[in-house]
């Protein structure tokens, strides 16, 4: 890895007013030189990167069973305490390898960063935002001190990634329940205060979109009124690490037939609250929000989760008609 990447997107003034942009709408466009890689990665890459993938997964699910050996959670698939020990020990050191492992795999060779990542007692949440992929929770698992995060409890039940997303100790939230979102909000203010917990990563938006507009930021992970590390991904030239309305499944096809992918991180400064936003937890979000969208260059958009899960029903009943 590299201390340098690319330049910050430039301050553009449309970052200081809502948007009509959609940011859910994306159109895969392949070029004919692309779609010949694509087809050639196929027949050569595919079955390589799979066996391969298994390879690292069938690792990772051995480290996650020696690791999680006798440890316990409770109903909502929480751990009561941090893990510690000969265990995180063992959690820090092979986590980091085998994500880094498994992004060769996929063709992400050179992965730039810019920027110094905090210590957990700077910043103990990392607020990540657009969010458009699950190579968003994979990548940064490749620095020092692995981040536990906030994710769908239906994430728990995946084949095989299920155990890999457990071992990193996540807070679990059922998005249509009510009651779940606070328990999760109470348990990142829990994990906050009492510390020896690993960092914190939260998809901010909440939903996948296009990186083309930041969404309204979720209350929860500003609710400590901690400092928080805002973190952005970029995929210069990897158009297919953006899953909103194009199938997961065809986009993981092209991501294991694409030779080469690119990504790059970028760490803001950590941005510490005044007082007033430590007691207004949605202001102390707005005003990260509007300092991430300014860094980025993009506009602040209005649009929410309820918004595309509106778009995917009306797409569905136009469809059946």
């Amino acid at each position: 890895m590299s201390s340098s990447a690319g330049q910050p997107g430039s301050e553009s003034n449309n970052s200081d007013h809502t948007a009509e942009v959609n940011p859910f709408e994306y159109e895969l466009d392949l070029s004919w030189p692309q779609i010949v890689k694509i087809g050639i990665g196929a027949v050569i890459l595919l079955p390589i990167r799979l066996f391969l993938t298994i390879f690292v997964l069938a690792a990772g699910l051995l480290m996650c069973h020696t690791v999680s050996l006798g440890l316990e959670t409770n109903a909502d698939g929480h751990y009561d305490e941090p893990i510690t020990g000969w265990r995180r020990a063992v959690y820090n050191v092979l986590v980091p390898f085998l994500a880094r492992l498994w992004l060769y795999v996929l063709g992400f060779w050179y992965i730039p960063f810019k920027g110094k990542l905090a210590k957990s007692d700077e910043a103990p949440i990392f607020v990540m935002a657009p969010h458009s992929s699950f190579m968003d929770g994979l990548v940064p698992l490749i620095f020092p001190n692995c981040y536990s995060a906030v994710t769908r409890f239906e994430n728990r039940t995946v084949p095989m990634l299920g155990p890999l997303i457990d071992v990193v100790a996540p807070i679990y939230i059922r998005r249509e329940r009510k009651e779940s979102r606070q328990l999760a909000q109470q348990e990142i203010v829990r994990r906050t205060k009492q510390g020896g917990w690993p960092p914190i990563m939260i998809f901010v938006e909440g939903t996948c979109t296009n990186r083309r507009a930041m969404l309204p930021f979720k209350a929860g992970a500003f609710s400590p009124g901690a400092p928080v590390q805002p973190m952005i991904l970029r995929y210069e030239g990897s158009p297919h690490c953006i899953w909103t309305t194009t199938h997961p499944l065809f986009l993981i096809f092209i991501l294991y037939c694409t030779p080469m992918n690119n990504a790059s991180v970028e760490f803001m400064e950590p941005v510490i609250p005044t007082e007033e936003e430590k007691k207004d937890a949605p202001l102390y979000a707005e005003n990260v929000r509007r300092k991430m969208a300014k860094y980025l260059g993009i506009p602040l958009s209005s649009y929410r989760h309820r918004d595309f899960l509106r778009m995917q029903q009306l797409a569905t009943e136009k469809k059946s008609t």
